[in-house]
Parts: C-alpha cells; structure tokens; sequence
C-alpha cells in the first residue's frame, strides 16, 4: 500500500513540476493558451446549439406557429458575432502559439538540461546509468514533456464541456449510461494498444539507434566520402534494411493482435449510435421534437462521449508521458554527490602539488595513478610523456578536477583543490586536449574566442592568437575569413582538415590567457614545422604563465625546464632533456628510437 501510495505522490509531483515548467515558460501566453483551448473545444458545443435554435425557429416560422423573426435574428446575430471574436482571437493565438508555446517550451527545456549537464560532476556522465537516462530523455521526454503539460487544459475542457452538454441536452439517464457504456471498450484497447505500442518500442531500442546511426553515415560528410570512394553504400543500405524490416515485423506483429478487436468496437459503436438515433427520430415523428433539437441533442450526444473517450485516452497516456518524462525529472533534480568548494581562486599564481595520490577509476580493480608525489612551481613549464595507458591522461583529469584523488590529495597553493569553487577554479585553465571541441556552427572567430571571459568576440585578439597557432594563413584565404562557418552543411561554410581544426583549438589557449595552460597532445595532426613553430610562439607567450605539456613527439618536450615520464600509473623518471638522456633509462632509450624513425 505505501508503495502505490508512494507512486501516486510521484506521478503527481512530476506533473506539477511539468505545469510550474509550462507556467514559468509561457508566463502571460499560460491564460491565452488556456483560453484558446477551451474556446477550440467549446465552439462546436456552441455552434451546434445555436444552429439547431435557428433550425427550430425556421422550422416554427414555416409551420405558422410563430408570426415574429426576432429571436431568429437574434440567435443569427449571436452567432456570427461569437464566430466573428473567436475568429479573430484564434488568428492572434494560432499566429503566435508556435513561438509563445511549443518553441518557448522547447528552449526552455533545452536550456534546462544545458545547465544542468554543465553542473554535474563528471563521474555522474560517465555513468552508464546517466547515459540510459540522458538517451531516455533526449529522444523521447523532450516531447513528452509537451504533451504531458497539456494534461490540465485537457481537464478543464471536458469539465467544461461537460457541464455545458448536460444543461443543453435533455436525454434519459439511460442514454447517458448507455453513451458510457459506449466508449468503455475503445477505452480499453486504446490503452492496450498504448502499452503495446511502448513495449515494441522499448524492445527495438537498439534497431532505432541503428537505424539513425546507418543514415546518419550518409550525412556525415568524412564518412559520405569515403562511402561514396569505396562505394559502401549497397552494405551500409543492406544493413539498414535488415535494421527497418525488424522494425516493421515488431510493429506489424503488434498491429495484428489489435485488428479483431478494432473490428468487433467499430461494429458495437455503429451498432449503439444507431439505436440513439432511432429513438430521436421517433421523439420527432411521434412527440413534436422539432428538428433543431434533434440536430444539437444528436450532436451533444456524441460530443460527451468523444470528449469522454479522449479524456480517459489523455490519463491512460499521461501514465506513460510519466515514465519518460520522468528520466527528465531525474536529471534535472539530480544533485552533485561531490558538493563545490566554496574558496574563490582569484590570483593568477598557480602553484601545484600532488601528495601521494592514488586514483582508481569507478568499478575499476586496478590503480590508474599510485602514489604520485609532484610539485609544479608557478610558471613553470613542464612535460609528460610515457606509453599509451600510463597514466597521463588520468593525472590530467585530476588536475582538471573531473575526478578527485581515490586516495591523497591535490594542493593548489597550499589549499585542496577540491575547496575551489569549480566556476573559479576552471576560469584559470586553458585547455587543448587531441579530442579537442569542433564548433562547427560557429564562425572562426567564436571558435577562437569560446572562452572570453566576458562572452564577446575581440577580433584583434582573435588574430592576434591565430597568428600565434598558426591558424591565420588559411583562414585569411577563407571568403569570410574570421567570419566563415566551419562546415560545408551551412552556406559558404568549409571543412578544416584535422590540422587546422587543431590550430584553431590551440588558437583559443592564446585567446584565453589563463594562468594555467595543459596541452595533451595539441598538435598530433600538425607537419613538423607549423608544430615547431607553434610551440616557439607558445613558450615566448607563456613566460608568465604554468604549461603543462603532454606529448608523445619527444622533440616537442626537450625545451620543458622538466620532464616526468609515467609508467604503469607512476613517475619513474623526472628532470631536464639532458639530465633524462644521461641517465640512459626510459627516456633516452625512447627518444633514440624517434630519432631513428625520423632519419628513416
């Protein structure tokens, strides 16, 4: 019992967290929209009474039972007036719906996840329970959401029209009960066929992904090419086939089940629609029902049943709306375990230190990291190199504060760093990963100037630090230039190759100016030269400031004031190009074999 109970309060909880998103989101719009929706479901009510009063006083007139057109006239002027307000009331609403309603909704909502994926400590996204709810969410909750707002003004309306139909319609209880008993069935297979129709649903999950992944090859430009020079595309469709043909088998396999009973509702509705019928047209050929009020009473008739049917259809879907929407409300509630520091790091001296610090990743057995011991002075310049899964990548994570020591800690200044406040503390890092952002729907310039402090583009300084980069020479041979887009599915956009997308990113390190620089990997895809170049312009920007380099080219490293190698999550050699070349370990034997491979 408490647990029904419990899941009553929850249902409930998410649909007002839904209605205060709608009412916060539309603000003023919330009562138009309100209003439109009820004036949309209440008009045929209207329309159909009023016609049928006309027909009576029409029928009456004919008939010489009444001598005077007044209330004619009156019933005519009544209803082109109302039709004539609602008209213009409904061009105003259905003119500005879009952007007032269902645009603002969707940018509401979407500007809600961005600030709430943005907040979350990394250990929540690399979590393979949070990618189940972020996919949940973005491929079906958005839209969810909308649709389960709409609940309430679907309440309101049936209320409403309702009410309206029962003090306009004089019919036997039986007949109400009999319009109940009516819908009951379509009532229960439309939920059936719900329930159904979200379980196929589930189950293709994966063809789905699949299937948006195949097409979505053929719109990815690299892949589209080398489809189109290999001549991949009879694989990749013949896959694609096999994904949508199991797809349809599901759904088809599903839609059998639901065509008998379909067939038996639709004989059983006809079937009572026509016994109300009859028994109106004998109220008119036997009792002096005139033939308006045969024409509304008729129509209302069928109006509470319609309007009863999509209520009950409207609740039955809500229930599953909730369970989407639901991962929608898990994410935005969910809270940091890890809570912020509250410390401002507001000096540009950055001074680091690692104490003994052990990291194991979650659900790992083994250590990433194992007692690392370093101390980085301010505006030092430092290297890292080591084999692939020695434990570079991780150091740096910790550093960025992506994940905190499993054991030990990190000092910045003499204080944890993990007591910094992480707006403050990531505001004095400038970052160049090999995995680096491509923003390709932004121009050059706010590539390049992401991470101004004060959200705007300073062009002099966006050329100044792709000179630096060596980005300049080919973007001031784009015909935009600086204001280019950077890829060929906008108009007079390009495509970088991997070089110059790499430039641009060590561009923004430039741009941004921060007291901390951590470079891994950043020129992998550049030529030699432009890398030598690059790093020259790096270091006489930087005197100021503490690098942090981590590269697998040993030439890049040899002008560092110190080099740490790792191994196996662990420091086994530091000091100077030359001191690490005489010690001849590690280091020196692995710089001997590049420049074996460079005479080569």
């Amino acid at each position: 019992m408490n647990k029904k109970f419990e899941k009553i309060k929850r249902f409930l909880r998410i649909n007002l967290f839904v209605q205060q998103l709608r009412f916060q989101t539309f603000r003023w719009w919330y009562w138009v929209d309100l209003a439109a929706n009820i004036i949309d479901r209440s008009r045929p009510i209207f329309d159909t009474f009023m016609l049928g009063l006309i027909i009576n006083e029409v029928q009456l007139f004919v008939g010489k039972e009444i001598t005077s057109l007044t209330n004619l006239y009156w019933f005519i002027g009544i209803t082109v007036g109302v039709r004539i307000i609602a008209g213009l009331f409904g061009q105003f609403y259905f003119r500005f719906d879009w952007f007032f309603s269902y645009y603002a909704m969707q940018v509401a909502i979407e500007k809600a996840f961005m600030d709430k994926l943005s907040y979350l400590n990394w250990e929540h996204i690399e979590n393979p329970k949070m990618e189940k709810r972020i996919n949940m969410t973005f491929n079906r909750s958005l839209d969810y959401i909308s649709r389960l707002a709409d609940l309430h003004v679907d309440l309101v309306v049936f209320s409403i029209t309702l009410v309206t139909t029962l003090l306009l319609v004089s019919a036997p209880t039986w007949i109400i009960i009999l319009i109940i008993l009516k819908e009951l069935p379509s009532i229960y297979w439309t939920a059936k066929g719900a329930k159904m129709t979200n379980k196929v649903q589930d189950e293709s999950q994966y063809e789905w992904i699949k299937k948006s992944s195949l097409f979505g090859y053929f719109r990815d430009f690299a892949t589209l090419l080398e489809i189109k020079v290999a001549r991949g595309e009879v694989f990749l469709k013949t896959v694609y086939d096999s994904v949508t043909q199991e797809i349809r088998r599901r759904f088809l396999e599903k839609d059998k089940k639901l065509l008998a009973p379909w067939l038996f509702i639709s004989l059983y509705e006809t079937v009572i629609n026509s016994g109300i019928y009859v028994y109106y047209i004998y109220q008119v050929l036997f009792n002096g029902m005139l033939f308006g009020t045969f024409q509304y009473t008729t129509n209302l008739i069928n109006q509470i049943g319609a309007t009863m049917y999509r209520l009950i259809v409207r609740l039955n879907n809500s229930v599953d709306y909730y369970r989407y929407v639901s991962y929608a409300y898990e994410l935005l509630h969910m809270q940091n375990d890890r809570p912020d520091g509250t410390i401002e790091l507001d000096t540009n001296h950055i001074e680091i230190e690692f104490k003994d610090v052990w990291f194991k990743y979650p659900g790992a057995k083994r250590y990433s990291l194992k007692g690392v011991s370093i101390h980085i002075k301010d505006n030092e310049r430092l290297a890292i190199v080591g084999e692939n899964g020695a434990g570079k990548s991780t150091f740096l994570k910790l550093l960025h504060r992506i994940y905190v020591p499993t054991k030990g800690e990190i000092l910045i200044n003499g204080i944890p760093s993990h007591e910094y406040s992480a707006e403050s503390y990531n505001k004095k890092i400038a970052v160049v990963t090999q995995d680096f952002a491509r923003y390709m729907t932004l121009t050059v310039a706010q590539n390049i100037a992401i991470y101004d402090p004060n959200n705007t583009v300073s062009l002099e300084r966006v050329r100044e630090a792709a000179r630096l980069a060596n980005a300049d020479e080919f973007v001031e041979q784009l015909p935009e230039k600086y204001n280019n887009f950077l890829t060929k599915k906008l108009e007079g956009g390009t495509e970088p190759s991997t070089g110059q997308w790499q430039s641009l990113a060590v561009a923004r390190q430039f741009y941004s100016n921060r007291p901390l620089v951590i470079l891994d990997e950043p020129t992998s895809a550049i030529d030699p030269i432009a890398e030598a170049q690059i790093f020259s312009n790096l270091y006489e920007h930087v005197r100021d400031k503490t690098v942090i380099v981590v590269s697998h080219r040993y030439n890049t490293v040899r002008a560092a004031e110190r080099i740490i190698v790792f191994k196996d999550g662990q420091i086994i050699e530091q000091g100077t190009h030359d001191e690490l070349i005489s010690l001849n370990q590690y280091y020196a034997k692995a710089f001997s074999v590049q420049q074996t491979e460079k005479k080569l």
